[in-house]
């Protein structure tokens, strides 16, 4: 029989999981929330399987973190939209041949990014306004 601190060591750690999945399970909203505003599909992916899906781990992000996958409606851009420390982040990457015909559309990628960035941002900061709220009370 495990004792009492064995116990409440076990509790805490299934807490602590349980706050790591909320937060998991909102950035998840976020994130297909703000797809869905920008007119993307709200699909939402845990798996690394693209370039920017694998340079978003360079740069800081877990493999289980949510994130959205997005081509931007070009062939050869790759861009993986995430949330860090409470900030909207994106990662894309590109490959381009010189008769590329996606080549003069880098501004509109540039645009759906700042865009997709911009409502997801927005997000978080109600979230967070919210729960500022509801600390309050």
């Amino acid at each position: 029989m495990p004792g009492i601190l064995a116990v409440a060591e076990e509790t805490d750690r299934l807490e602590r999981r349980k706050a790591i999945a909320m937060v998991s399970e909102q950035q998840r909203i976020i994130l297909h929330e703000a797809a869905k505003a920008c007119g993307l599909d709200g699909h939402i992916s845990e798996h690394t399987g693209t370039v920017a899906e694998r340079a978003m781990l360079i740069f800081g992000g877990n493999r289980k973190q949510p994130r959205k996958n997005s081509y931007l409606y070009l062939d050869s851009v790759d861009a993986c939209f995430y949330i860090q420390q409470n900030m909207a982040c994106c990662v894309f990457s590109a490959r381009w041949f010189a008769a590329s015909k996606d080549l003069n559309n880098l501004a509109k990628a540039g645009m759906h990014i700042k865009r997709m960035l911009t409502e997801i941002q927005s997000r978080i900061d109600s979230e967070e306004a919210n729960q500022a709220g509801d600390d309050r009370i």
